[in-house]
């Protein structure tokens, strides 16, 4: 078996990577959510990769808002200035894409 396809070495490469790398995502905020899923670890490696895979996600949902952005801007061509504001809208149905429902809060008016 090469070193390639051998797991062993695999996850000792991976180990040394991410003991290097710093995620965007801070260690105390992916330690905190790990915890408050039930999952608990010292392992600053596997606290790293959730950060990793984190950031990964919310970078694919801002490229998927993004794009249903610039999808709503091409039917409004008509109009001179060009929206560059990215709405709830677009998030909205980035995150439909991956799973998420997203409703807006029922609107109360408080009697005074």
């Amino acid at each position: 078996m090469s070193n390639a396809t051998n797991p062993a070495v695999c996850s000792e490469q991976l180990k040394a990577v991410m003991s290097k790398h710093v995620p965007l995502i801070p260690e105390a905020l992916s330690r905190h959510f790990l915890k408050c899923a039930g999952f608990e670890t010292d392992d600053i490696c596997v606290i790293r990769a959730a950060s990793v895979m984190g950031q990964h996600f919310m970078e694919q949902i801002i490229e998927d808002a993004d794009q249903f952005h610039k999808l709503r801007n091409l039917d409004s061509r008509r109009k001179r200035k060009r929206d560059m504001t990215l709405r709830m809208e677009d998030l909205s149905a980035s995150l439909a894409e991956n799973g998420i429902k997203v409703t807006k809060p029922a609107y109360y008016k408080e009697h005074s």
